[in-house]
């Protein structure tokens, strides 16, 4: 019976601990729509969204991990993670109802020993080891959730400090907008660091057109004038305040502050249209990586073939020419005239697993045909990477892991061209890798003068 009345006390202490998660989060979201002021419509509204800002961002003391978390955190947390608060109110009632349970039992023994000719239950001993089995479980079940429940409070409470940083996106109506701003409208990533920041941004550069299908919009922080500028980019307001919320989501991760070499040579925060953290690391990602995972929503293989020329359209067209002449010879199986349009390469071309363009196109490539082909000029004129998305048919399905839309694939490709001793374009790299609706990319494919290499990415 006095099993029965435990359960029946930890069926009550869940249900008191779902209405007090409603409680607490009505209070926020009824503090959230009182209004504020008198003045005109459209100036309150600015002022409500702003003061629910300040409302949200401060910190408030939390019982629990006896810590001062944000209110954004915390209702965060109690969104995603609401069932958790349940579980803590369960162990605790548990391990208060064995708690109680061995000190009565207790009690009752020091009875017993004053009492004369009193004998203790048979089931005594019974009673005594699910009392013990309580408290321990209940309080080892207790102090993992709450400890659980910080950690991941401290992460909530570092992605809601990158909110706040601000930007002036870099498309010459000097605009300034915060981090915020971008929430349920673009994904964000974020470059921080100083060495390495400019040709960073450079590469990603390459991606522009990527940016916009997949969006999203890259922020650099560094203390230099950005070398380029566009839609897709913005230069943040104040570096060292990024640098801060950097080191705030590292410790929080439990992933440690980056020591000074590594906080020079750079890092990168990407965050989802949701406002949260989606991935991290030190150093610069490997920018077609990062396209790829964010994703596109759109039917690619309906894009024009070409898009606009914005540099030397002589050049430009020398490039488009040899580019065109790779997919011809692709389509063709044609090896010889693929070998003609590249740079030597100076890896090594004996590779475990690279394939020779001979075998490579032993029959034709299943190349329906390529769309948005964006040729991106290094300064110099000496350089130059191309863009495009591949469009392919049933044949090309197995690289999927989903059926692509009205069954056809999309491949986003990275060609880089290079000029040699005579002054004309070669290749010296092309690579493939998965884009297009509902597909996350798992492999890549990565090609040279001597052949392709099938790529996989690290789970």
């Amino acid at each position: 019976r006095r099993s029965i009345g435990a359960l029946v006390v930890v069926g009550a202490a869940a249900a008191l601990g779902a209405s007090a998660l409603q409680a607490r989060r009505s209070c926020f979201v009824g503090q959230l729509r009182q209004p504020f002021g008198h003045s005109g419509p459209r100036s309150r509204t600015a002022r409500e969204a702003q003061q629910n800002e300040e409302y949200l961002k401060k910190k408030v003391y939390d019982t629990l991990s006896g810590q001062s978390f944000s209110r954004r955190a915390q209702l965060t947390w109690e969104q995603e993670q609401g069932g958790t608060l349940v579980l803590l109110g369960a162990a605790a009632i548990t391990a208060v109802t064995g708690l109680f349970g061995l000190l009565y039992n207790a009690v009752g023994e020091l009875a017993l020993l004053t009492t004369p000719n009193a004998r203790a239950a048979v089931e005594s001993i019974q009673v005594v080891g699910f009392e013990f089995l309580g408290l321990v479980v209940g309080t080892g079940s207790f102090l993992f959730l709450t400890q659980r429940r910080t950690a991941l409070l401290k992460r909530l409470d570092a992605e809601v400090s990158l909110g706040s940083l601000r930007c002036e996106v870099t498309d010459g109506l000097g605009m300034v907008r915060s981090v915020t701003d971008f929430k349920g409208k673009q994904r964000v990533l974020l470059l921080i660091g100083e060495e390495g920041l400019a040709s960073a941004v450079l590469d990603a550069e390459a991606y522009r057109r990527r940016w916009a299908t997949s969006s999203t919009v890259v922020i650099a922080a560094g203390s230099e004038d950005l070398p380029t500028a566009g839609r897709w980019l913005a230069k943040a307001e104040s570096p060292n305040v990024f640098r801060k919320s950097r080191d705030a989501l590292w410790d929080a991760a439990n992933y440690g502050p980056p020591g000074a070499a590594a906080a020079q040579k750079g890092s990168w925060i990407f965050l989802g249209k949701s406002g949260r953290v989606r991935g991290f690391g030190d150093g610069f990602p490997e920018f077609d990586q990062v396209v790829a995972f964010a994703g596109v929503d759109e039917n690619l293989s309906r894009l024009p073939n070409r898009a606009p020329i914005d540099s030397d359209e002589g050049v430009v067209g020398d490039i488009l020419a040899v580019h065109d002449a790779f997919y011809e010879a692709l389509k063709e199986g044609n090896s010889t005239a693929m070998q003609e349009l590249w740079m030597e390469s100076e890896e090594d071309n004996r590779k475990k697993g690279r394939v020779p363009w001979s075998s490579v196109l032993s029959g034709p490539a299943d190349v329906l045909d390529v769309v948005d082909v964006d040729v991106v000029l290094r300064s110099d004129g000496s350089e130059a990477t191309v863009t495009s998305i591949e469009v392919c048919g049933e044949g090309e399905q197995s690289v999927l892991n989903e059926r692509p839309p009205d069954g056809k694939g999309t491949l986003m490709a990275t060609k880089c061209f290079k000029k040699n001793a005579e002054g004309a374009w070669r290749l010296i790299s092309h690579q493939t890798i998965p884009y297009c609706k509902s597909t996350v990319a798992l492999q890549s494919l990565q090609c040279n003068s001597g052949g392709c290499i099938l790529l996989k990415r690290d789970a």
